[in-house]
């Protein structure tokens, strides 16, 4: 390692190498690779909010415009970068073994990477349109949102309380199906 910083940072290295080798050139690089990811990430956020908002719009529709009378559209828009945010917050998390993935009990409960895989799975034998009638995944969606904010604390599954407003429940009650205020 020591070799690697003296080569890298000593005076050869600036001047000597060839200048798509020079520190400089690999840090404008990485900056433009940093940007290319950040627009990705940021271009996939934007759709899946769309597609969540529309699907809370359906979600309104069905229950006769009452869920979401309330809200307004600025708010359902914060709400859904939020639940958008959270996820890349738990995809991170648990990519990097942060949180509790491996333990049957969250894998099967709570883990959003395994929720993904068996959603996935479950596309490819009945296809994505009975995906769209079904509700399994967001209430665990919900209850992985909670456990995070409130941490679990039981005999087949620890997590503690992390707590942080992009997680707390109450911020945004119309998600859980319940109006503001209420618990």
């Amino acid at each position: 390692t020591l070799r690697a910083f003296r080569s890298l940072l000593g005076a050869r290295g600036f001047f000597s190498s060839a200048d798509t080798d020079t520190l400089e050139k690999m840090r404008e690089e990485s900056v433009a690779y940093q940007e290319e990811v950040t627009d990705q990430l940021w271009n996939q956020v934007r759709k899946a909010v769309e597609v969540l908002t529309q699907a809370l719009d359906r979600a309104d529709v069905d229950r006769g415009r009452k869920l979401l009378e309330k809200v307004p559209s600025a708010r359902l828009y914060d709400a859904a970068l939020t639940v958008m945010m959270r996820l890349v917050f738990l995809f991170c998390a648990e990519e990097r073994r942060l949180l509790l993935l491996g333990d049957h009990v969250y894998d099967a409960h709570y883990s959003v990477s395994t929720l993904r895989a068996r959603l996935r799975e479950e596309a490819d034998k009945v296809g994505i349109e009975i995906l769209e009638r079904r509700q399994d995944a967001w209430t665990r969606l919900l209850a992985t949102f909670r456990a995070v904010y409130t941490g679990i604390d039981h005999e087949a599954l620890r997590l503690p309380a992390l707590g942080g407003s992009i997680f707390d429940p109450d911020r945004y009650p119309f998600l859980e199906g319940r109006t503001e205020g209420s618990s």
